[in-house]
């Protein structure tokens, strides 16, 4: 889930969750999510990255793109049908059956190591931040056709 928020939002691991796993996105984070249906509102649907995640220290929003949300819903879906129950207050990254919890959320480190595998399992040759560029060229590709502005 983490690639596909990198790849599909633009978002770096620290923003989706923190270096010592004390803060990281959750699903009230996901603005036109909802939780009963697991249906967006809109699409393409809003990210707001809170203050404590942001690089930069101040609140921003990104957007996730039809294809992202897709990808959103059926990881959501899957969690729910092995019997997850959701709040807004409900971390969207959490840990798998698989090693040990020591911290409440995901950490950066969990997270880049997980996408680095994804990417080895995809017999590919890159590194993690290399996704976010799928996300820069989506919007620049935008911009050239008017669809987005500069700014």
């Amino acid at each position: 889930m983490a690639s596909t928020l990198m790849t599909f939002s633009g978002l770096i691991p620290e923003s989706l969750d923190n270096y010592d796993g004390t803060d990281g996105i959750k699903f009230g984070d996901l603005k036109e999510l909802n939780l009963d249906t697991l249906e967006f509102e809109k699409s393409p649907t809003i990210s707001i990255v809170k203050s404590s995640l942001s690089k930069a220290k101040y609140q921003y929003f990104t957007f996730i793109p039809e294809e992202g949300i897709t990808y959103i819903k059926e990881y959501l879906m899957e969690k729910k049908k092995n019997g997850e129950k959701f709040t807004y207050d409900t971390p969207l990254l959490n840990f798998e059956e698989k090693g040990i919890k020591s911290h409440n959320l995901l950490r950066t480190q969990l997270i880049t190591r997980d996408i680095r595998d994804t990417i080895k399992n995809a017999e590919l040759n890159m590194r993690p931040y290399v996704v976010r560029g799928y996300f820069a060229s989506a919007l620049d590709i935008a911009e050239s056709k008017g669809l987005i502005s500069p700014t």
